[in-house]
């Protein structure tokens, strides 16, 4: 089995496609839990850690949904998602939307899509080669 088919297999696997939808989840419940019950938090700057939640989950949505979305419809649909998360903490507790936070979540949005795209795309050039 090629490297690309196995890739395949575990996109389409059921776990998988769950796992990306509880991180899809999991970033609304920690950007809009009231900051009084906020997970820990790292000790990287906030914009850093959009940026790296966002990358991780877009990989993830990319890497798992392709088939069934276009590439552009899914990131579009990451970075529209991180503005309503960004403007609906203006009402939860203890919270403020913050420009540099939602330009840091589109940015790891973005680039985790491309990484994932680079990546599939690099395992099909290595099988291609070791099939020759």
């Amino acid at each position: 089995m090629t490297m690309l088919r196995l890739a395949n297999r575990l996109a389409n696997s059921v776990w998988l496609r769950g796992l990306t939808l509880a991180a899809v989840i999991g970033l609304a419940f920690v950007s809009l839990v009231p900051a009084a019950h906020s997970p820990p938090r790292t000790a990287l700057p906030g914009a850093v850690e959009h940026f790296l939640a966002y990358f991780a989950v877009s990989g993830m949505a990319v890497f798992v949904f392709r088939r069934n979305l276009p590439v552009p419809i899914l990131v579009t649909a990451m970075i529209a998602y991180a503005a309503i998360l960004e403007t609906a903490q203006r009402w939860a507790p203890g919270r403020s939307p913050a420009l540099l936070d939602f330009v840091a979540s589109a940015a790891g949005a973005l680039i985790g899509a491309l990484l994932c795209l680079v990546v599939l795309t690099l395992l099909a050039r290595l099988d291609r080669a070791m099939h020759r």
